[in-house]
C-alpha cells in the first residue's frame, strides 16, 4: 500500500518532478540531459507513466482491423512520379489577412505569386506556441497520437520509398531535439540532415541560426544531386528562421506600419518578427525563380 500511494502521489507527480535537479548544468530542452539530472532510477519510475497509450474514445480493434481490409495501396504510375519539395516555415503566418495589420513593404509577394498559381488552402494546425514536433509528425504519418517512434512506423514516406523516391528531410538545428535524428530514419527517411552532421560547418549555432536564403540552397543542391540517383525526390524541410525570442532593438526598416497605439519596445519586437518574415519571402523567391522554368518545362 505504501508502494501504491508513493508512486501515486510521489513518483509520478509531475510538479515534484519538475522541481528536482540543478538546470543550471543542463540544456534545459534535452529529455536525455533532464534525466540525467535526477540520476536513473527516479526518471525511470516517472517515466512508467507513458508506458501505454490510451486508444480515442470509442476505438475498436476489430472494426479498425475490418476497416483498413478494405483499403488498397495504390501505386503512382511512372509517369505520375512528380519531384516533392515540402517546407514547414518556423513560426510563420500571413498577418495581411488580419483587419487593422498594415505593412510598408510587401512582405508577402512570393508567398501571394505561389498562392495565386498553385493549389492553396488554409489548414488548422494542432499546437500554438509550441509543440512544433507534434505538427512535423502529423504531417508526416497523420496520426493524431503518436506511438514512441522507436521502431519502424508507418508514415507517408515509406509510401514514397516504396515507390522509389529517395526521401530527404533538413533542419538546420540540433538532431537530438525531440529525438529527430532517430525518428526521423524509423519514419522512413534515407538521409537527415542536421546541425551536427551537416550545417556546424557552416555556422555558429551558439551565436546565430541559418537563415532562409542560405538554407534554402541546400534544398536546391539536395534536388540536384537527387538527379543523379535517377530516383523522384521527397523533400522534407523545417526551417528555424523567425523562431522567436523577439529583440526590442529597432530595426534598420519598418516593415510595420506603427499606427502608435503600442509602446516602441512592442513595437520593434513586432517589426523584427516581419522583417523575419519578408527575408523568408525572399528566399521564397529566390526558390520559385529557380524551379520556374523547371515547372513549365514539365507541364509543356
Amino acid at each position: 500500500l505504501l508502494t501504491i500511494f508513493l508512486y501515486n502521489k510521489v513518483y509520478i507527480n509531475s510538479k515534484i518532478y519538475n522541481n528536482l535537479g540543478d538546470k543550471k548544468l543542463i540544456n534545459i530542452w534535452s529529455s536525455t540531459q533532464q534525466f540525467q539530472i535526477r540520476g536513473f532510477i527516479y526518471p525511470f519510475i516517472y517515466s512508467s507513466r507513458n508506458i501505454n497509450i490510451a486508444p480515442p474514445n470509442n476505438y475498436n480493434k476489430e472494426t479498425t482491423k475490418n476497416y483498413l481490409k478494405t483499403l488498397n495501396n495504390y501505386n503512382i504510375p511512372n509517369d505520375k512520379k512528380i519531384n516533392i519539395i515540402s517546407i514547414m516555415l518556423e513560426a510563420y503566418n500571413d498577418f495581411s489577412v488580419f483587419e487593422g495589420v498594415k505593412f510598408n513593404v510587401d512582405i508577402y509577394k512570393n508567398y501571394n505569386a505561389v498562392k495565386e498559381e498553385a493549389i492553396s488552402g488554409n489548414i488548422i494546425s494542432n499546437v500554438f506556441g509550441g509543440g512544433t514536433i507534434n505538427t512535423e509528425r502529423s504531417y508526416l504519418t497523420g496520426f493524431y497520437l503518436f506511438p514512441n517512434l522507436r521502431s519502424k512506423t508507418n508514415s507517408f514516406v515509406w509510401y514514397f520509398k516504396s515507390q522509389g523516391y529517395y526521401t530527404e528531410a533538413m533542419h538546420p538545428i540540433y538532431g537530438w531535439f525531440y529525438n529527430r535524428r532517430n525518428v526521423n530514419l524509423n519514419l522512413g527517411f534515407d538521409n537527415y540532415d542536421f546541425y551536427e552532421n551537416k550545417y556546424c560547418a557552416v555556422y555558429d549555432i551558439q551565436f546565430n541560426s541559418l537563415n532562409d536564403v542560405d538554407f534554402f540552397e541546400y534544398i536546391i543542391k539536395g534536388y540536384e544531386d537527387n538527379k543523379r540517383r535517377k530516383q523522384p525526390y521527397f523533400n522534407f524541410t523545417v526551417t528555424y528562421q523567425n523562431h522567436g525570442p523577439y529583440s526590442p532593438i529597432e530595426q534598420d526598416n519598418e516593415y510595420l506600419k506603427n499606427n502608435n497605439n503600442i509602446d516602441k519596445e512592442t513595437y520593434n519586437m513586432l517589426n523584427m518578427y516581419f522583417s523575419g518574415i519578408y527575408n523568408t519571402d525572399i528566399a521564397l523567391g529566390n526558390l520559385i525563380n529557380y524551379l520556374g522554368p523547371i515547372m513549365r518545362d514539365i507541364r509543356h
